[in-house]
């Protein structure tokens, strides 16, 4: 009798080790297997239905992982780990209520660390706005804000061109620091077409008014957007069309309509990490005859790559413009642009997050300046960081600090420009 229960537990210890090799392995079909073989002998340890569970979450087999997870917390119901897990399957299969239920347990029952019950809430606004939007499908949302530049670009303006010896004696001076009003109000409406076919429409009106006298010529900015976003969701993958227009009111009155075209894939490869690919063209034609030579086609190119860690998400962005635009007379008008821009989206309380961001941009001009004689090249960099807050479910506050510096091998377009801005988002 001795040896039998000596033999039963050598070969329950060899099944232990072997599954969890297995798993560690990432061998995840042959450790579920092993787990469940495993289980069929004795399922009431708790580290065998953790691997059972994990295994069967990577092999997408949702319903063995909630069982498994389940018998985990009958065996220990303060399993964090698991408590966690069972709640994201939740979310993924469209159990938003079960999911709720499981995080305000958690919050109301467990000794969590304070990171835990951030990511808890996160989860929970997150949950809020999924919710939201499977009961509404559109959203209609204002925003108001100030900002404060120290110098709003005075001398960078693309529209304006000087020849000869004017620009030779021009010095690229600072203009002086101006407060502006930020108005913004926009809105989509989701169609849900059937078989994984779906349609947004949107719109957007954006006005940036700065309040110095207009003498100053400072660049205030007037833009209304139209768009329709068809597209097709599989699986983890998602291609998307966008066809958009937009009216744009330039700083010296001029119109400029603008026709873009474009296409998105996304892949979401894993809980951890999803790529997009993009490509965008647009047409812009000026309303006013005097610009018409410059109307130009431009084409973007772009590679997103976003990873989720430890509750935290990064981003790095790969971004080339090219923008032709032939007719037109000015050493400004057609370029290439080479962009990256990478950045990061941090829980640090509860509904605050950081958002800080770093970009360069390298921006070369086909067409030789007649005053420099050469070509243009400027280099960008843009750094941000954004405090977000949310007040509750349709309340956000937001501050901003960003610096963008650009230089130029034509110093008339030198620039260097700190903005700080405060602005309110309500969401219907």
């Amino acid at each position: 009798m001795i040896k039998k229960i000596i033999l039963s537990f050598l070969i329950s210890s060899l099944a232990f080790a072997n599954y969890i090799d297995e798993f560690n392995k990432k061998n995840y079909k042959k450790a579920l297997e092993l787990a469940k073989a495993q289980c069929e002998i004795d399922c009431s340890d708790e580290k065998l239905n953790l691997i059972l569970a994990k295994s069967a979450e990577k092999l997408k087999d949702t319903k063995e992982a909630i069982a498994a997870y389940d018998r985990v917390l009958i065996i220990n119901e303060n399993n964090i780990e698991a408590r966690f897990s069972i709640a994201n399957l939740y979310y993924e299969n469209n159990n938003p209520e079960l999911m709720r239920d499981e995080l305000n347990y958690m919050l109301n029952n467990l000794d969590l660390s304070s990171t835990q019950k951030v990511r808890i809430n996160n989860m929970l606004n997150n949950l809020d706005n999924l919710t939201k939007e499977v009961a509404k499908p559109y959203f209609i949302g204002l925003n108001l804000g100030f900002a404060y530049d120290t110098n709003p670009l005075y001398g960078n303006d693309n529209f304006t061109d000087f020849v000869g010896e004017k620009i030779r004696n021009f010095k690229n001076e600072k203009a002086s620091g101006s407060l502006s009003f930020n108005f913004n109000i926009d809105g989509a409406y989701n169609l849900d077409l059937g078989n994984n076919y779906f349609a947004e429409l949107y719109a957007s009106l954006n006005n940036k008014k700065y309040l110095k006298n207009k003498s100053e010529n400072y660049p205030d900015l007037n833009v209304l957007t139209l768009a329709i976003n068809p597209s097709y969701i599989r699986d983890n993958h998602k291609i998307t069309l966008n066809a958009s227009y937009d009216f744009v009111l330039l700083r010296r009155a001029a119109f400029l309509h603008s026709l873009n075209m474009g296409i998105n894939y996304e892949n979401n490869v894993n809980d951890n990490y999803l790529y997009l690919i993009s490509y965008d063209l647009s047409k812009g034609i000026f309303a006013d005859s005097m610009d018409k030579d410059s109307n130009f086609i431009h084409h973007s190119l772009g590679l997103n790559n976003v990873f989720a860690y430890n509750d935290n998400i990064y981003y790095f962005n790969l971004n080339y413009d090219l923008e032709n635009a032939k007719d037109s007379f000015s050493a400004n008008s057609d370029f290439k642009n080479y962009g990256i821009k990478i950045g990061a989206i941090i829980p640090i309380l509860n509904k605050v997050s950081f958002k800080p961001s770093f970009g360069y941009n390298h921006t070369i001009y086909k067409k030789v300046d007649s005053s420099y004689y050469s070509k243009r090249k400027d280099n960008e960099i843009i750094i941000s960081g954004i405090f977000d807050y949310k007040l509750d479910y349709n309340q956000s506050l937001s501050f901003a600090l960003i610096y963008d510096k650009q230089n130029s091998n034509h110093n008339f377009y030198d620039s260097l420009n700190y903005t700080s801005m405060i602005s309110y988002r309500y969401e219907f």
